[in-house]
């Protein structure tokens, strides 16, 4: 995905970004540690920080919180700004849904064209963009099972924290800053949030 935005510059500047999480509360008891916020941070701290980490990422900017509020301690809509590209991003996150039900999806509005994904581990994405007169459109696809992918990931990122704790001369892929810089940024929506936008 991140190659495919370099790789079309035609479809011009970025717009607009979101992501929106409807999750399950399956098996999240009303004692769950996820509802105290002295333990999990609240939903955008546990959650919504990983969302942060993988638009500054993708889009190579740092997301400044704009404003902040949804219903405690299930739900928040943060809205945040790109100050290198001009442009803002949405991201909601709530834990209410049945397992069944449970829907994840993003994008990437550009001035020409648009970039679309499922899943909070998206195994495919789409591009819409305007070509000779007309919107086509290409999809990209990873070819395997879901949990196959998210375990493969989890067990590399284990593997690279082992080769440094063995080699203090190995660079792990990412780095304990960058993941600190995204604990900023969901402490500081967290910080500014309001319980509606009709109430304080």
């Amino acid at each position: 995905m991140k190659n495919c935005i370099k790789e079309n510059p035609d479809m011009g500047k970025i717009k607009k970004v979101w992501f929106y999480n409807f999750a399950s509360s399956e098996g999240l008891g009303p004692d769950h540690w996820f509802w105290k916020e002295e333990k999990s941070g609240g939903v955008l701290v546990e959650h919504g920080g990983h969302f942060y980490d993988l638009f500054s990422w993708l889009l190579e900017d740092t997301p400044e919180p704009v404003a902040t509020f949804g219903h405690d301690p299930y739900e928040d809509m943060s809205i945040v700004y790109f100050p290198q590209i001009d442009a803002y991003g949405e991201f909601y996150h709530c834990f209410d849904k049945p397992g069944l039900l449970e829907k994840n999806f993003g994008g990437i509005a550009f001035e020409k064209g648009y970039i679309t994904f499922e899943g909070w581990l998206p195994l495919s994405f789409k591009l819409e963009k305007i070509e000779e007169g007309q919107v086509i459109t290409k999809e990209y696809k990873l070819k395997r099972e879901k949990n196959e992918v998210f375990s493969e990931l989890v067990q590399k990122a284990f593997q690279d924290l082992l080769k440094a704790i063995e080699n203090p001369q190995h660079e792990v892929s990412t780095s304990l800053y960058i993941a600190r810089k995204a604990l900023e940024i969901s402490l500081k929506a967290k910080s500014i949030k309001r319980i509606s936008l009709y109430k304080e």
